[in-house]
């Protein structure tokens, strides 16, 4: 497969989101967030600017305050702010996606994020 990096340079922090800190964060996501249900597969929500995912354009909407101090968290350990965040919601751990590539080409250069 030319042009896919089989092993890309990551960095794991397994102390980054403490678990009761991670619990916590996904049950207010889940009942605060307003999913849009479009997708058949999974709930889906994008913050901060726009994002096109697989074809569907997300328009540019505030930070949800749940995530700010997550994205400042990041913004630590990784040396610059995050400016989106998707969230994708499967409810039941039966959906399933299956392989695809997302559009890169509006993110930010160097970052490989």
């Amino acid at each position: 497969m030319d042009g896919i990096d089989l092993e890309p340079e990551h960095r794991l922090v397994p102390s980054f989101l403490l678990p009761d800190r991670a619990n916590q964060l996904f049950t207010d996501l889940v009942e605060q967030v307003e999913w849009d249900t479009s997708m058949k597969a999974r709930k889906t929500a994008c913050y901060g600017e726009t994002y096109d995912e697989s074809g569907v354009d997300f328009e540019v909407c505030e930070m949800h305050p749940l995530l700010v101090p997550v994205c400042e968290d990041i913004g630590e350990e990784v040396g610059f702010q995050p400016t989106n965040c998707l969230l994708n919601y499967y409810e039941d751990g039966q959906s399933t996606m299956g392989f695809h590539s997302d559009t890169i080409s509006n993110l930010e250069d160097g970052t490989g994020i």
